[in-house]
């Protein structure tokens, strides 16, 4: 009887200490937060930065164009503050929209688009991660003191 008992105690006291390993190698955190691999997109506002992710519908909306074996067109662009760039993969290799300052980064496999409102004056420099070495930059010039 004394051993069952001690036994049960054992395997308990084991399973209590080993529920921790495996809670965090399902990615739980303590106080039930579940951690999740992060994706290539922004988040959800950028209130501080001068960025909204999605556009409006009454902000006006600039395409640029990101094209295989040429970059992006056009590659640099001036608009006014409230302007939603909108960058589209045209081709058949898939590029990025990566913000300099890390602010946002996208991918974009061919056909897919990806759009930013920029609410702030600045100068916001990006580039396609994969082809940054063959020219793949561009700027986007918010307001008019640049």
């Amino acid at each position: 009887m004394k051993r069952s008992v001690l036994f049960a105690l054992l395997a308990g006291a084991f399973a209590v200490l080993a529920a921790p390993q495996v809670s965090w190698a399902r990615g739980w955190r303590p106080g039930g937060v579940v951690s999740a691999p992060a994706y290539n997109s922004p988040p959800p506002v950028y209130p501080r930065m001068g960025y909204l992710p999605a556009p409006s519908s009454q902000a006006p909306v600039v395409v640029v164009n990101a094209i295989d074996k040429v970059g992006f067109r056009p590659k640099t662009i001036a608009v006014a503050p409230g302007t939603t760039v909108r960058w589209v993969s045209r081709g058949q290799h898939t590029h990025t929209v990566t913000s300099r300052d890390g602010l946002f980064d996208a991918n974009l496999p061919p056909g897919a688009t990806f759009s930013v409102t920029f609410l702030r004056p600045g100068v916001y420099h990006y580039f396609c991660r994969p082809h940054e070495r063959m020219g793949m930059v561009g700027t986007v010039i918010v307001g008019s003191g640049y």
